[in-house]
């Protein structure tokens, strides 16, 4: 299966540990407070999305230079 790498981030498969249940992370990288406000805004983006047709996020994770967007696969 083919994950894309794109200029600000890159889409990794993961599990989770306890029910095996396959995901996709979405690592977004930021160098600075502006990048980091426009991930955050991202973030908020996906969070306000619903839909049956939509990829949903599940859980997201802010990190010294990430923010990595845990959806659904």
């Amino acid at each position: 299966m083919f994950y894309p790498r794109g200029r600000f981030s890159v889409i990794k498969r993961c599990l989770d540990a306890k029910t095996k249940k396959p995901f996709v992370a979405k690592l977004v990288k930021y160098d600075d407070d502006t990048d980091r406000d426009d991930s955050l805004q991202e973030f908020d983006i996906h969070r306000s999305i619903k839909g049956e047709k939509v990829v949903m996020l599940r859980d997201a994770f802010l990190m010294r230079r990430y923010l990595v967007l845990i959806m659904d696969l």
